[in-house]
Formats: structure tokens, sequence, C-alpha cells
């Protein structure tokens, strides 16, 4: 039996895919998914894709909202869905907050604190 003939392309464009340049996207999508990570970090971790849409606008970042979604899922990041929930219950005792958060935290478990 010979060699087939479908490997042979297949390896020229393995090959090809290592060597070619970033696409225009891709270089893009690193830019911009710095940009994402710093204001996602600036803001204790609680944007989820809508506020960080509407936050990146002004900044000028003029981007898509689906593609805000799809940097922030590849990357891993998430909002925090209902706040005052998941900082009650997730929250170890005694850890610090930043001072609105603390409130925030406080105003909700009312006289467990």
């Amino acid at each position: 039996m010979g060699v087939s003939r479908r490997t042979e392309p297949r390896a020229l464009s393995v090959k090809a895919a290592k060597t070619r340049p970033p696409s225009f996207r891709a270089v893009a999508d690193a830019g911009l998914l710095d940009v994402i990570r710093q204001v996602h970090a600036d803001n204790y971790g609680v944007y989820g894709v809508r506020k960080m849409h509407t936050e990146l606008n002004p900044r000028g970042h003029r981007i898509a909202m689906c593609i805000v979604h799809r940097l922030m899922r590849g990357d891993g990041l998430r909002g925090i869905r209902g706040l005052l929930h998941e900082l009650v219950t997730d929250a170890p005792i005694g850890q610090e907050f930043p001072g609105w958060l603390r409130s925030v935290r406080l105003a909700g478990r009312g006289d467990r604190s």
C-alpha cells in the first residue's frame, strides 16, 4: 500500500497554519481582552457582558456586545448575578470587602452580621 494522497495537503496546511502570522481579528481580540480584564478587575469582578459593553463604549472601545460576550466567555470572566445573594452566601466570614461592597453585604444580612 502506498501513501495516501490525502495526508499530503493536510500536512502542508498544518505547517502553513503554524507559520502564518496572527490574523487581524486575533491581534484586535488580544488588545481588547487586556482592556476587558482591566475593567473587570477595576470593578471587583462584578461586571457581566451588558455592563462591560456599556462601560467600554464611552471609553472609546466601540465594539459589539457579541464580541464582548465571546471574549469574556473565552477568558472565563463572568459577572456576579444577584449581587446580594452571592455576597451574603458565598463570602467567607471576616473577609474584607471594599467599602461599598461591605455596606451592601452587611445591609443584606440584617441582624446576622
